[in-house]
């Protein structure tokens, strides 16, 4: 199964595993509701998707690989509104990266298993899957660090 189907199959799953981990960023003490735990967490997977599956020549696979501003991003994307939201309930910049480094861990903790044999379809998926993260990553810290 392509890793773009397995993510849009299992929002769920990650998305509870999202929570789980954001639960970790908080003190004990401070109760945050759930909107706050998730916050765009699911329109971040759906622009994964999008990005995931989105037609991409040579040239911009070389300029995303090179954090050249993707096209396909615009300014008020889940990633820029995450970061900006993350900024203003506290969070620190490590955390937010935290965040998209175990969404990372967890997606492909989940979906290796039912990989049975490594494929030329199998490595382009993880590339662009880690492009992907990476690009949200990116758009997450600018805005954050604009807020």
């Amino acid at each position: 199964m392509r890793l773009s189907t397995f993510i849009n199959n299992h929002q769920d799953t990650i998305l509870d595993e999202w929570d789980q981990f954001a639960k970790t960023l908080f003190s004990p003490e401070d109760k945050r509701n759930h909107y706050l735990l998730r916050d765009h967490a699911r329109e971040l997977l759906l622009e994964l998707i999008a990005d995931m599956t989105s037609d991409q020549s040579p040239q911009q696979e070389v300029d995303k690989s090179k954090g050249v501003v993707s096209p396909f991003h615009a300014d008020d994307n889940a990633a820029n509104v995450h970061g900006v939201t993350r900024h203003d309930e506290g969070f620190s910049v490590s955390a937010v990266v935290a965040e998209f480094r175990a969404l990372r861990a967890s997606i492909l903790r989940m979906w290796l298993p039912n990989i049975l044999v490594m494929s030329t379809p199998v490595v382009i998926d993880i590339i662009r899957f880690n492009e992907s993260i990476d690009q949200l990553v990116a758009d997450s810290i600018v805005t954050y660090k604009e807020a």
